[in-house]
């Protein structure tokens, strides 16, 4: 009995491998997706606790006009990096979606060879009952005694 081939092994190889690879790939921009988020959370966390510094030194009698002048800037410059994350991440989900829809073809390509491999298998496993029926046949013929 010959062992089963299947001709587009090598093809179906680097066809999983780009798969496993495209996966990778997706869940990167995932973790970027996630630390982005994370750092945009911080900063929000940051401008509502500098405001509460503010609002409570803007009541107390003597005001320091640097010190809120300072903090004025300092909260549109955390502004400006939370709208700049804000863009990061619109530019990050149309990237991830484009991973996501490589990751999809790739399993496509996978899918279709695996497919391809189930039904070659399945005639090489017919062909090969064929064939022992065969044999089995022939000897039960020759073992039959004759008139």
């Amino acid at each position: 009995m010959a062992p089963f081939t299947f001709r587009l092994e090598t093809l179906w190889k680097l066809r999983v491998a780009d798969r496993q690879q495209r996966r990778e790939e997706l869940a990167e921009a995932l973790e970027a997706e996630t630390l982005l988020q994370t750092r945009k959370e911080e900063m929000g966390s940051e401008l509502k606790e500098l405001r509460k510094r503010r609002a409570v030194v803007s009541q107390a009698g003597e005001i320091d006009v640097d010190a809120l002048t300072q903090s004025h800037r300092y909260e549109l410059i955390t502004q400006a990096q939370i709208q700049l994350l804000d863009q990061q991440a619109a530019q990050l989900a149309v990237e991830k979606q484009r991973r996501r829809q490589a990751l999809v073809e790739a399993e496509r390509e996978v899918k279709t060879l695996e497919k391809l491999l189930e039904k070659q298998y399945a005639e090489y496993v017919f062909e090969e009952q064929k064939r022992e029926q065969k044999e089995l046949d022939e000897i039960a013929g020759r073992r039959v005694p004759r008139g």
